[in-house]
């Protein structure tokens, strides 16, 4: 059985009007939001919701350090704090996590 070829996508994929049923055929999403695969491919990158988000990386907005903490050098979870969002509707599951790594790992 053969590979499908990379480029498969470019040519079958492309959005089309079929004007015998006048629906919209093909296209990489089903609502038709992009036309083409490097669209598709921006889109993610492009998107606040996704990674163009200036909120996105900024761990010092819901996690304090202190000053004998090590930072971004520990692959643990030890090295996060308790977020200061005390709403957080996953706070306890936070700290249990953080709770059961600090047992096991250290």
């Amino acid at each position: 059985m053969r590979s499908i070829k990379l480029n498969w996508s470019c040519i079958f994929n492309l959005i089309s009007f079929n004007s015998n049923d006048q629906r919209f055929k093909g296209g990489q999403f089903l609502d038709g939001r992009a036309n083409t695969l490097d669209e598709q491919a921006l889109d993610p990158f492009l998107n606040t919701l996704e990674l163009n988000s200036s909120r996105q990386g900024d761990c010092r907005r819901c996690h304090e350090l202190t000053d004998n903490q090590s930072q971004f050098t520990d692959f643990s979870y030890r090295n996060m704090d308790v977020p200061r969002n005390i709403n957080n509707p996953f706070l306890l599951h936070i700290i249990c996590i953080m709770k059961l790594h600090t047992l096991f790992i250290a």
